[in-house]
C-alpha cells in the first residue's frame, strides 16, 4: 500500500505511455482510411483464369464542384389497371318463390400461390376460388356439400364450420375438429348434410374450423333468402339486386407462423396487427410500406374498383370474415338503411339511416340497403366520385404495423351505369351509427314473458401469460381451456364422456378440461330459457360465438373508470344494469362483443341438443385456448357412431 499520493518512481510514467501509444493508434487508422479509400476496389472475375473479362482501365471523371450534376428524371411506374370487382352478385328471385329442394356440391380444397393484395402468398381455394363459392338457399332446403381435401403437404386436414347456421337436428354437421368430427385428412372425404332451419333466413358465412386456415382463405359467404309470403325482401325494403362484401383483415405471413409469433413468451401477448384488408378476396399493398423483418415478393397494384348493382337502391350484405380486426365503413355518398345483424336478428325500423356504420367485429354481418340518390346532411363535396371507406379497428393491435395501411378508400360505381346521379340531403340520416346502439324489433309481451329464464349460468373468459405455461398465452374460460390434441382422434361427440378430459390439450396442469351441462327443453313441453352471464377480465375485447344457437343480448357493459365491471348474479351486491327492457327489443345474434373489463347478459332458448363450442373469434385467442365447449340435452347415440365410424374410415391415411 502507497499512503497518500506517493507511488513508486517506475509507474509514473504510464499514463504519458498510454496516452501516446492512444494518439499513434488514431493517427495510423486515419491514415489507412485515407490510404484505402483513395485505390480503387476491383471484384475479382469467377470462373477460370482463361475465360476471364480483362480489367478495364479506371477512369476519371472530373466534376465542377460549383455545377449541379445532372440527373436522369426517373420514369413512374406504371402500374397494371385496377381490378374491377364485379363478383358476389346474389340472384334472391331464384330462391324466394320455389319450393325446398336438394342443393348437391362438390368442393375440392388445395392450396396455391396467390396475389390477393399484390403479396404473393399461399392460399385456400374451394374448386380454385378464394374466397370459395357462394351458397343461396331459402330455409328448408337441404345441403349436401361433399368436401374433398386435396391441399398438398396437408398435415393439419379440413374441417368447415357453417357459422350462424343453428344446425337444429344436425350437430354431427357443425363442422369443428375435437368437438364434432375429426379433421379430413389428406385425399379423403367428407360429406355435410344437414337441413336450413324453416324460420332460418339471413346473411351467414362459412369457414374452416381446422387449425388456421380461415386466416389463409377457407371462407366463403351463404346467403339464406326469405321465402316470399304476402311480398318479398325486394318488395317490402324497395331495392332492386343484392350483393354480398366479405371484408377481411389480411395477413402476408401463413397463419401458423403469425401464431407462433404471437405465443412467444417475449412478446408478452400481444396480438400482432394485420397487414393489409381485403374486398371480397382482392386489396391493394403498397409495397414502399413493406418492413425489413417482413420480406415479401409484391407487385404494386391500383386499389380495386368496387362495382355494384345498377339502379339506385341496392342490398348489401356484409361480413367480417377477418381473423382479428373489427372495421368501420362509410360512403363519401349514398344512405344506408339498417336491415338485420348477424342474419335473422332485425334491426327496429325506426333506426336512423345512415352513411356509415361501426364497429363490425369477426363473425359478425349486417344487411343495408344503400340509397345511392341521398346523403347524409353533412357538407360533402357532391362533385367527387363514390368510395367506401374501411377503417380497421385497433382495439386489438396493441404494437403498431407500420406496413399496414388501416384505413383505405376503394372507388364504388355501377357495373354499368356511369352517369353521375343527383344527390338528395337526407334530414333524418346520421354520419356514423354505433352498431352497439342499434336495437331489435321488439316481441310482443306475451313471447316476451315467455322468455323467463329456468337457469342462469356465469363465466369468466380472460387471456394470461402464465408462469406455468412458460409464460406465454393461454385463453381460458372458468380456469378450462379448449385445445384440439389430436386433429384425426374420434373428436369428444364419438366417444365416452369420461374419456373427454383426455381430448384436451390444456396449457397448464393447474387447469382441468370439463364440459358444461345444461338439460334440454323436453319435447312437447314448455321451452326452457337460460340466461348466459360472459364477463371479460381483459383490457381488450372480445367477440364472443356460440355455435348452433341465436340468443337475445339483454346487456352489453363496459367497465368504467376504476370499476371492474364483470357481474355474478348469484351475488346481491353486484352492480348491474337492469334487464330486460320492457319492450323487449333486445338484438337476436349468434357473435356479441364483449366489452373491456365489462359482460354481456344473453338469453337464449335450451331447445338444440348436442355439443356445441363457444369462444373467442379473434383467431389467435381461440388457438390459445379461449373456447369451451357446452353440452345441452344428451348425445345423439347415432350420430356419435357415425362419427366414430368416419375416423375409423381414415385411418392409416
Amino acid at each position: 500500500m502507497y499512503a497518500g499520493l506517493e507511488r513508486p518512481r517506475g509507474r509514473r510514467w504510464l499514463p504519458l505511455v498510454a496516452m501516446g501509444s492512444g494518439l499513434f493508434t488514431i493517427l495510423l487508422s486515419l491514415f489507412m482510411l485515407h490510404v484505402f479509400s483513395r485505390s480503387p476496389t476491383i471484384q475479382p472475375a469467377t470462373g477460370h483464369p482463361e475465360h476471364q473479362e480483362p480489367i478495364p482501365e479506371p477512369t476519371t471523371t472530373h466534376v465542377d464542384n460549383f455545377s449541379p450534376i445532372p440527373t436522369p428524371t426517373p420514369t413512374p411506374a406504371v402500374l397494371p389497371d385496377p381490378a374491377q370487382e364485379t363478383g358476389f352478385v346474389l340472384n334472391p328471385k331464384d330462391h324466394n318463390a320455389r319450393e325446398p329442394k336438394t342443393l348437391r356440391m362438390t368442393w375440392n380444397v388445395t392450396r396455391e400461390m396467390r396475389e390477393p393484395d399484390g403479396v404473393e402468398k399461399l392460399v385456400y381455394l374451394i374448386n380454385g376460388q378464394f374466397p370459395g363459392p357462394v351458397i343461396e338457399a331459402r330455409p328448408g332446403d337441404e345441403l349436401e356439400i361433399n368436401v374433398y381435401n386435396h391441399v398438398e403437404n396437408d398435415t393439419d386436414g379440413v374441417a368447415v364450420h357453417w357459422h350462424g347456421l343453428v344446425m337444429n337436428g344436425a350437430n354431427a354437421m357443425d363442422g369443428v375438429v375435437g368437438v364434432t368430427q375429426c379433421a379430413i385428412a389428406k385425399n379423403n372425404n367428407f360429406t355435410y348434410r344437414f337441413t336450413l332451419d324453416d324460420k332460418q333466413h339471413g346473411t351467414y358465412w362459412y369457414h374452416a374450423h381446422s387449425h388456421l386456415q380461415r386466416a389463409d382463405g377457407l371462407y366463403g359467404g351463404i346467403v339464406i333468402h326469405r321465402p316470399a309470403d304476402k311480398e318479398t325482401d325486394l318488395v317490402k325494403y324497395n331495392y332492386e339486386q343484392e350483393k354480398l362484401l366479405l371484408v377481411s383483415d389480411w395477413y402476408h405471413w401463413p397463419a401458423p407462423r403469425v401464431l407462433e409469433w404471437y405465443d412467444k413468451a417475449e412478446h408478452f401477448g400481444y396480438e400482432p396487427a394485420p397487414d393489409s384488408l381485403l374486398i371480397n378476396g382482392i386489396g391493394a399493398y403498397n409495397c414502399s410500406k413493406a418492413v425489413a423483418a417482413r420480406v415479401v415478393n409484391c407487385t404494386m397494384l391500383q386499389k380495386p374498383h368496387i362495382r355494384l348493382p345498377d339502379g339506385d337502391r341496392v342490398r348489401l350484405r356484409i361480413v367480417n370474415t377477418g381473423a382479428s380486426a373489427g372495421f368501420s365503413l362509410h360512403l363519401a355518398h349514398g344512405t344506408m338503411e339498417p336491415l338485420a345483424i348477424d342474419g335473422h336478428g332485425l334491426i327496429d325500423n325506426s333506426t336512423s339511416a345512415a352513411g356509415g356504420f361501426g364497429v363490425l367485429y369477426p363473425g359478425e354481418r349486417l344487411d343495408v340497403v344503400l340509397d345511392k340518390t341521398t346523403t347524409s346532411k353533412s357538407g360533402r363535396d357532391e362533385t367527387l366520385d363514390n368510395a367506401l371507406t374501411i377503417e380497421l379497428d385497433d382495439g386489438n393491435m396493441p404494437l403498431k404495423n407500420y406496413a399496414l395501411t388501416r384505413i383505405q378508400s376503394f372507388p364504388l360505381g355501377d357495373l354499368g351505369s356511369t352517369a353521375k346521379r343527383a344527390l338528395t340531403r337526407r334530414e333524418d340520416a346520421v354520419e356514423l351509427l354505433s352498431l352497439a346502439e342499434i336495437n331489435g324489433v321488439a316481441l310482443p309481451d306475451d313471447e316476451a314473458a315467455a322468455t323467463k329464464p329456468s337457469e342462469i349460468a356465469v363465466f369468466y373468459t380472460t387471456i394470461r401469460n402464465r408462469a406455468t405455461h412458460e409464460n406465454r398465452p393461454a385463453g381460458l374460460f372458468n380456469h378450462s381451456s379448449w385445445i384440439v390434441k389430436d386433429a384425426f382422434a374420434p373428436p369428444l361427440l364419438a366417444v365416452d364422456e369420461k374419456e373427454w378430459v383426455n381430448l384436451a390439450k390444456e396449457p397448464s396442469p393447474l387447469q382441468n378440461f370439463t364440459v358444461t351441462a345444461f338439460a334440454a327443453s323436453a319435447k312437447g313441453e314448455k321451452t326452457r330459457w337460460m340466461d348466459l352471464v360472459v364477463n371479460n377480465l381483459d383490457d381488450k375485447g372480445h367477440p364472443f360465438h356460440l355455435h348452433g344457437q341465436s340468443f337475445y343480448v339483454l346487456v352489453t357493459h363496459k367497465g368504467r373508470k376504476g370499476e371492474q365491471g364483470t357481474y355474478n348474479p348469484f351475488d346481491p351486491e353486484s352492480k348491474h344494469d337492469d334487464y330486460p327492457r320492457t319492450p323487449f327489443n333486445h338484438l337476436l345474434k349468434d357473435t356479441v362483443y364483449i366489452p373491456r373489463m365489462g359482460h354481456v347478459v344473453l338469453r337464449l332458448p335450451l331447445t338444440n341438443r348436442g355439443l356445441w363450442l363457444a369462444h373467442c373469434h379473434i383467431l389467435w385467442h381461440q388457438a390459445v385456448g379461449m373456447s369451451m365447449v357446452v353440452r345441452v340435452g344428451d348425445v345423439d347415440q347415432d350420430a356419435r357412431v357415425a362419427a366414430n365410424e368416419f375416423c375409423a374410415s381414415q385411418a392409416g391415411s
